[in-house]
């Protein structure tokens, strides 16, 4: 979701605050190691933890909002806030530190105004150079996401299950050998994070699929969303028409699907059979003697003989 004007403003308030609190406690920290003391020296410690400091409270208030949508089924315990609020104050004071040097660099090469205080600076500096600075919530669901275990499937939230069952499916469309289930499984993550599109995923697959199968890479480049059992289809109805059956029960292993889809084996110079050769195999394969069809052929057949020998029907 994009982060609307007001969300901006407060977080650029939130940053020229900390930041002229950062300066000042890196200001107060380099005199005090100049050997400087003045009355309540040994009092003041402020240093870079004390920037974007996280209370319990709201920690736990990102936290639960990025387990709501992560739709998390597990329980966070207070050893988890603890850890969530130390690595999300050590990525925060690193970012920041990031920020102010950016910004005092600036200044003493004096590309900011002059009279600008160091805050006035940073503040500025944020606002064109780093928009996305830190951002909270995506650093919360970030740390829930990484406590969701795809391996143990029960444990998943709707969201995690549709994009787990949607990766599986891509594979399984392309009929892949190279491709694990645990490589699916961290797909299934970054999809259901958002932080990858099912159509990225489903072109990562089809660059998989012009190795696996390359008599079909030409057509794979002519749309990238193009899947194996797509370009498997027309001989995949027509198996099902011959045989009458639900194409959904012909899969892509099927040895007379296989033998279009890989021709020759693995070098990709064998042209794929016509489709009067795959329909004649369709014709003698057992699986036809089971139809309707192949009963009323060999009962036309049969009146065909009988008519023949003069009989009466």
């Amino acid at each position: 979701m994009a982060e609307t004007a007001a969300e901006k403003a407060a977080r650029i308030a939130l940053v020229n605050k900390k930041a002229a609190d950062l300066t000042k406690a890196q200001a107060e920290s380099d005199r005090l190691a100049a050997g400087g003391k003045t009355a309540g020296d040994n009092a003041t410690k402020a240093t870079y933890k004390d920037v974007l400091k996280l209370t319990t409270d709201s920690a736990k208030l990102l936290l639960s909002q990025a387990i709501e949508e992560a739709q998390y089924s597990g329980k966070l315990s207070p050893t988890d806030i603890a850890d969530f609020i130390k690595k999300f104050q050590s990525e925060a004071s690193k970012q920041m530190q990031i920020v102010v040097k950016n910004a005092q660099d600036s200044t003493s090469t004096g590309t900011s105004a002059a009279g600008t205080d160091i805050s006035q600076t940073i503040a500025s500096y944020v606002t064109a150079n780093f928009p996305t600075f830190f951002n909270a919530k995506d650093f919360a669901k970030d740390y829930i996401w990484s406590k969701v275990n795809f391996k143990d499937e029960k444990s998943l939230g709707g969201n995690a299950l549709t994009a787990l069952s949607q990766a599986r499916g891509i594979v399984k469309d392309f009929h892949l050998l190279g491709v694990s289930d645990a490589e699916v499984q961290i797909a299934a993550k970054a999809i259901a994070k958002g932080t990858k599109s099912v159509q990225d995923f489903t072109s990562e697959m089809q660059r998989i699929a012009m190795k696996e199968y390359p008599t079909l890479t030409d057509r794979f480049k002519v749309d990238p969303t193009l899947t194996t059992k797509e370009i498997a289809s027309p001989v995949i109805n027509m198996l099902a028409k011959t045989w009458e059956v639900d194409p959904a029960t012909i899969e892509l292993d099927n040895p007379i699907v296989a033998s279009y889809l890989r021709p020759g084996g693995a070098d990709g110079k064998t042209p794929p059979p016509s489709y009067a050769e795959l329909l004649g195999r369709a014709m003698n394969d057992p699986k036809r003697e089971y139809t309707k069809a192949a009963h009323d052929d060999a009962r036309s057949a049969a009146i065909s003989l009988a008519r023949a020998f003069g009989g009466g029907i």
